[in-house]
């Protein structure tokens, strides 16, 4: 995954309090659901700790998942993104590729 990407998802999780409807919030953007499922994405392939349980695990059946979802995304979307939005789904969707032909070659 890009170092922007990875940036951007953090440490994996919501701490206690966190994640509530009283709870401080990002706004609801595009690029918040495409790095929520690219962070799901990367639980499921071992890259990130679960959030729940610290572990780190795979899930590859999941993982595959959340990526068909994001390339789903990518052809219902097209035309109506703007460049960054673009350039991030692409870039997400291809890192994520790449580190699911990695936990099955490996």
């Amino acid at each position: 995954m890009s170092k922007e990407a990875e940036k951007t998802l953090g440490d994996g999780g919501a701490g206690p309090g966190e994640g509530t409807l009283s709870g401080n919030m990002p706004p609801a953007e595009f690029s918040g659901f495409i790095l929520s499922l690219a962070q799901a994405a990367m639980i499921h392939l071992g890259e990130l700790p679960d959030p729940v349980s610290g572990v780190k695990s795979r899930n590859l059946p999941q993982a595959s998942f959340s990526i068909d979802l994001i390339d789903m995304l990518v052809d219902k979307t097209r035309g109506n993104l703007t460049s960054e939005e673009q350039t991030l789904i692409e870039r997400v969707r291809g890192d994520l590729k790449l580190l699911y032909v990695r936990a099955t070659k490996g």
